[in-house]
């Protein structure tokens, strides 16, 4: 049906099936488990490779943290807790790993971090210029709520971990050997609600 103007009119079911299919399209994307395989969660997860019958390569990309610190000491701090996070779960996979292969034990052989900072900068402008624009944000590490004026810069820093680790199963955890059953029950309980109710590979 046409309006007078020319355009198809808009029914009451055509607005309700048009607003549906609108919000459909903004859904946010699902969220996923923080231990989850990268393959699945995309942007953060664990990945394996088997090297030979009881070696595997382990890794682990923690999720994305923005972070509004200007000093160095800061940004330390971030990136130590995203290193320690994204081991963890990496180990928690490899303990797992271990005890679907049957081996009860595991040793981590070598470990690699890698540790990227890309710090950015908002520009604030009022595109009118029809008076001086302010941008109210409140700085944790300063403590105070700070106005930055008409072009001024923003800076923050968006950091990403990744630990990888080579492991080898054993059949007992002797020497440098970790009991497998141990890790898991010691990382579920330091980090509960991480894992989905069922694993998500065997």
């Amino acid at each position: 049906m046409i309006s007078p103007l020319g355009f198809p009119r808009v029914t009451a079911l055509g607005g309700v099936l048009l607003a549906l299919a609108m919000v459909a399209g903004c859904a946010p994307r699902p969220s996923y488990p923080l231990y989850s395989p990268q393959e699945i969660a995309g942007s953060y997860g664990f990945e394996e490779q088997r090297l030979n019958r009881d070696h595997y390569k382990v890794s682990y990309l923690a999720p994305a943290r923005t972070i509004y610190s200007y000093d160095d000491h800061g940004r330390k701090q971030a990136a130590a807790s995203q290193l320690a996070l994204a081991y963890d779960m990496a180990l928690w996979r490899a303990a797992e790993l271990a005890l679907a292969n049957g081996y009860p034990a595991l040793a981590v052989s070598h470990r690699d971090n890698d540790v990227r900072v890309d710090v950015r900068y908002d520009y604030y402008d009022d595109p009118y210029h029809h008076f001086p624009y302010y941008h109210r944000r409140f700085h944790h590490h300063f403590g105070y709520l700070s106005r930055r004026r008409h072009g001024t810069h923003d800076r923050y820093a968006s950091l990403t971990a990744r630990v990888s680790i080579a492991v080898a199963f054993r059949k007992a955890p002797d020497g440098d050997g970790m009991d497998a059953k141990a890790v898991l029950d010691r990382l579920r309980a330091k980090y509960p609600g991480a894992a989905p109710a069922a694993s998500p590979r065997g």
